[in-house]
C-alpha cells in the first residue's frame, strides 16, 4: 500500500470572486472616473492634521454598507472605520452629493442613448389607514400630557 502525500493549499485571505464576476460593491476605474470629480477635494490644512481617507474606499463602503444592510459597527476591517463612513456620508448628503451623482450618471445615460423617457413609471406603495381613525388627528395628539415630564426636578429638564 502506497501512501499519498497530502498537501494542503492554503486558504485565501479573502473570498474570490465566483467564475470572474466582479464584486458589487468594488467599483471599476472607469466608473470611479465618472464621478471621482464630483466629490469634494479637502486638504489637510497649514496646521497639520490627520489625513482624510480616500473617498473612493468610503463610497465603496458606502455601497457595501447599503447592500449588506447591518449595523455600522459591523463593517468588515478592509474598509475605512464606521464612524469615518457614517460622518461621510451625512456630509456628502448634506452637502447634495449624491443628488449631483444621480444626475451625472442620468446625463450620461440619456447622452448615450440608454435613457428611455417613454418608458418611466412611478411605483409607490399605499398603506391603508386604520378604520375609524381620524385623518387629521395625530395619535400623540389623543393622548394627554405625559406625566412624568411633571415629576422631573427642574435642575433636569
Amino acid at each position: 500500500m502506497t501512501q499519498r502525500k497530502t498537501t494542503k493549499t492554503p486558504k485565501p485571505k479573502h473570498r474570490p470572486t465566483k467564475r470572474g464576476k466582479k464584486v458589487a460593491w468594488k467599483l471599476d476605474d472607469t466608473d470611479w472616473d465618472r464621478i471621482k470629480d464630483i466629490f469634494p477635494v479637502k486638504v489637510v490644512g497649514p496646521d497639520g492634521g490627520r489625513p482624510r481617507v480616500d473617498n473612493r474606499r468610503v463610497f465603496e463602503a458606502l455601497i457595501w454598507f447599503a447592500r449588506a444592510g447591518c449595523p455600522w459597527e459591523q463593517m468588515p476591517k478592509n474598509f475605512p472605520s464606521w464612524s469615518t463612513c457614517r460622518r461621510r456620508l451625512i456630509e456628502w448628503e448634506e452637502g447634495g452629493i449624491f443628488a449631483a451623482i444621480h444626475q451625472h450618471l442620468l446625463a450620461l445615460l440619456d447622452e448615450q442613448g440608454k435613457l428611455r423617457l417613454d418608458e418611466t413609471f412611478l411605483d409607490g406603495t399605499f398603506v391603508p389607514a386604520k378604520k375609524g381613525a381620524n385623518v387629521s388627528e395625530k395619535p400623540r395628539l389623543a393622548k394627554g400630557r405625559c406625566s412624568w415630564s411633571r415629576r422631573m426636578p427642574t435642575a433636569c429638564r
